[in-house]
């Protein structure tokens, strides 16, 4: 009976490489959305201290505690802030745009290691069926060869 061969994939090193390079779009992603998480929250930290900050000029007015100096450095200071605001805002819409290209290329990734593996079980089936295939004419060998002694055997 002949030996099963086993089944290798020539593909093999190629195939760890795509998955090596998917699992590392993937911590890339990753990293790309936890900063996009980030800059969020910080432009969030910055409207509600703007806010506050309004208020409290807001309150100070009204209570006509503060000097035109004290109410010009506030308002210089909003100023200020609204600028952070708009800076963050940029950051977000940057990072929002590399996380879209980021996830744009780990699906890219993803898919060149699913053809891979889909190419690699296709393989697999076949040298099954080439295996299984093998077996049986070795069987039929086997049979063959003993029918064929039977009748020499017995034709003696």
């Amino acid at each position: 009976m002949a030996r099963m061969r086993k089944f290798t994939f020539r593909l093999d090193p190629i195939l760890d490489l795509k998955e090596s390079l998917e699992r590392a779009a993937q911590v890339e992603l990753g990293k790309l959305q936890a900063a996009h998480r980030e800059a969020v929250a910080e432009l969030d930290r910055l409207r509600q201290h703007r806010d506050d900050q309004r208020v409290q000029l807001s309150n100070q007015q009204c209570q006509l505690q503060l000097n035109m100096e004290r109410i010009e450095s506030h308002v210089e200071y909003l100023t200020l802030v609204e600028r952070h605001i708009r800076e963050q805002q940029e950051v977000i819409v940057d990072l929002a745009q590399k996380v879209a290209a980021q996830r744009d290329q780990l699906i890219a990734r993803t898919k060149e290691k699913n053809v891979l593996l889909k190419l690699k079980e296709r393989q697999k089936s076949i040298h099954a069926e080439e295996v299984l295939r093998d077996e049986e004419q070795s069987a039929d060998e086997v049979v063959t060869t003993r029918s064929s002694r039977g009748m020499v055997m017995g034709g003696e």
